[in-house]
């Protein structure tokens, strides 16, 4: 994970300034996995702020996987995420080369049920990756304060979200209103319009390889080209498909 150099960007708000102090120490081994971090009042006094900005600081270090919630302990440094070995690719792509959908979906269907393959048409993380606790409670509290939620849609997206998302694209750097901002259902109608915008039928879109599988497919209805190009070079006997297979260049 990037550290963000906050504490060298005085720009930066005070809470993210204090998270990247207290980051850079989890990083250089002075506070090790598990170790419990100073209680919120703690905080707050050595750094001189808000029991709220305290708060915060931890927040904003346990949505970035550092710091985690003990109910009825306080905050823990995070364990870290294991260093996953380099996938191996299908040596067979050596150079990057046009995608045809057909040929896609023929491997698709000889190594859906291969155990090597990672399933690159089901983007989704490990359950053991996801906060599910976190997420329970944050939904179960939606649902009590909004039970109209659920029934009701609102297909211009909630104005709420479009709010929280201007706010905190300010700490980004980013000046955004509102009524600027599109929410779609979903990552893939995102990217859909995204290439409306910027392409048109018969252009080549560039892209690495491994990609997601739905990604060629949204490509192809857009009547455009997908041009791959191999991320890293592997060496092993054996490949592990992440992506879709090379196809010889259109004529």
């Amino acid at each position: 994970m990037a550290r963000m150099d906050a504490d060298a960007d005085a720009s930066a708000p005070l809470y993210q300034r204090i998270a990247a102090q207290i980051e850079a120490a989890i990083a250089s081994g002075a506070m090790r996995a598990g170790a419990r971090l100073p209680s919120v009042r703690a905080l707050a006094q050595q750094h001189a702020v808000s029991m709220s900005t305290a708060l915060q600081v931890y927040r904003w270090l346990e949505n970035r996987g550092v710091a985690e919630a003990r109910p009825k302990s306080g905050y823990f440094v995070a364990p870290r995420a294991p260093v996953l070995p380099e996938p191996m690719l299908d040596l067979r792509m050596e150079a990057p080369s046009l995608v045809n959908m057909d040929r896609v979906l023929q491997e698709f269907l000889w190594i859906v049920n291969d155990p090597l393959a990672v399933p690159s048409f089901h983007a989704q993380p490990a359950r053991s990756l996801l906060p599910e606790a976190k997420l329970q409670a944050l939904m179960a509290g939606v649902n009590r304060r909004h039970p109209e939620y659920a029934s009701r849609c609102q297909m211009d997206g909630s104005a709420a979200l479009r709010q929280q998302i201007a706010r905190r694209a300010v700490s980004s750097g980013v000046q955004l209103r509102p009524d600027e901002i599109v929410i779609t259902n979903g990552g893939l109608e995102a990217v859909y319009l995204a290439l409306r915008t910027v392409a048109a039928a018969g252009d080549t879109i560039v892209l690495e390889s491994p990609t997601y599988f739905h990604l060629l497919q949204v490509i192809e209805s857009l009547g455009m080209r997908a041009l791959e190009i191999p991320r890293i070079r592997a060496t092993a006997s054996r490949s592990r498909r992440w992506s879709s297979p090379p196809a010889s260049p259109a004529q």
